[in-house]
């Protein structure tokens, strides 16, 4: 028998079992279905790996393996402005991301970014936004057409952080050059006589060393995960808005899911999901702000009078802000007013 028809023989008594065995048994194995996940976070920061990772083991679990996620951290699809359009795009399957990288683009939802509401824990915040939105669940749900809103996360309130001149009250924004939201919070720091930036926030710690600003608008996770402490020396409570998330996935990516891994995930989401994310941000917070004190950054705690002076003054803007909303067709003013209402609630 010739050397090459031996190994023929060869080939065919123990390879092809094995490349049988193998075609066999994915065969008789359910097909995985693999959905992509973006965020503009970092890979080892805390919103990957305190909310988004055990919310996805929840869901892998909770399907028996149907479903795999696969995360693409760091803006790795796309610049942070773009990740919702990943999604419509079906780029992306999923996205989490912050609405104030689009100013203007979900009115409804942005009404998080109002300055100076007195709100100062995620916990209230969460539950006043998602409270919110089922309230006026026509408006929102015309805000994300095209995606399946998932959940809202609403990140500590925002604090003030500078890095050579501490803010002790509201005239000491006067002449600063602030990285902030659009909308509202830019607004009220040009009305105070400082200067709103926006810039991506990869760009904030080179600016802040170089001067370009003098501080920025961020909660202590951000604060932390950017390594802001390195750059700044100071930082002021003020709840100076809400940042609100939102949890998103393509429309036609969440019809064609099987009804049982759709009930999987709606039951660790919403408002589930939303007091799940509360508690980590606000312990994440807390823990974060002593680290950083330990490091060297001083916490200025303001009155209540000045508390208040910041609200007594942040109201213009409130109003303004549902009258724009009025012009585009939305109940501006019940909005507000529901909002306010849950501020009390919550408060």
């Amino acid at each position: 028998m010739s050397r090459k028809l031996i190994a023929m023989v060869i080939v065919l008594v123990f390879v092809f079992p094995l490349i049988f065995s193998v075609s066999s048994s994915e065969a008789a194995s359910p097909s995985v279905i693999g959905l992509k996940y973006a965020h503009h976070n970092p890979p080892g920061g805390t919103a990957q790996k305190k909310m988004m990772e055990p919310w996805i083991k929840k869901v892998e679990e909770g399907t028996k393996g149907k479903v795999k996620f696969t995360l693409y951290p760091a803006s790795a699809l796309g610049p942070p402005p773009q990740q919702y359009d990943l999604v419509v795009k079906g780029i992306a399957d999923m996205c989490w991301t912050p609405t104030g990288f689009t100013a203007g683009r979900f009115p409804m939802s942005e009404i998080s970014n109002l300055p100076c509401l007195g709100v100062m824990s995620s916990r209230a915040g969460s539950r006043i936004m998602w409270e919110l939105q089922e309230k006026f669940k026509k408006e929102f749900e015309k805000e994300y057409a095209g995606v399946k809103l998932i959940q809202f996360s609403v990140a500590p309130p925002v604090a003030l952080y500078t890095s050579k001149k501490a803010i002790r009250s509201y005239d000491d924004l006067k002449g600063l050059k602030l990285r902030a939201f659009g909308g509202p919070p830019t607004t009220f720091l040009n009305n105070a006589g400082g200067s709103a930036v926006n810039m991506p926030i990869p760009d904030v710690y080179m600016s802040l060393q170089k001067g370009v600003i003098d501080g920025w608008a961020i909660d202590w996770v951000g604060f932390d995960d950017y390594k802001s402490y390195e750059v700044c020396k100071y930082a002021t409570e003020v709840g100076f808005y809400m940042p609100l998330l939102y949890t998103v996935m393509n429309i036609n990516t969440w019809n064609s899911l099987p009804p049982d891994v759709r009930q999987v995930i709606q039951g660790v989401s919403g408002s589930a999901g939303v007091e799940y994310e509360a508690n980590v941000w606000d312990s994440e917070a807390a823990r974060l702000k002593s680290v950083n004190k330990g490091r060297g950054v001083e916490v200025i705690d303001l009155s209540s009078a000045e508390l208040k002076k910041w609200s007594d003054l942040a109201k213009p803007a409130w109003m303004e802000y549902a009258q724009r909303l009025e012009g585009k067709g939305l109940p501006g003013t019940a909005v507000i007013n529901e909002l306010m209402s849950l501020v009390q609630k919550y408060k």
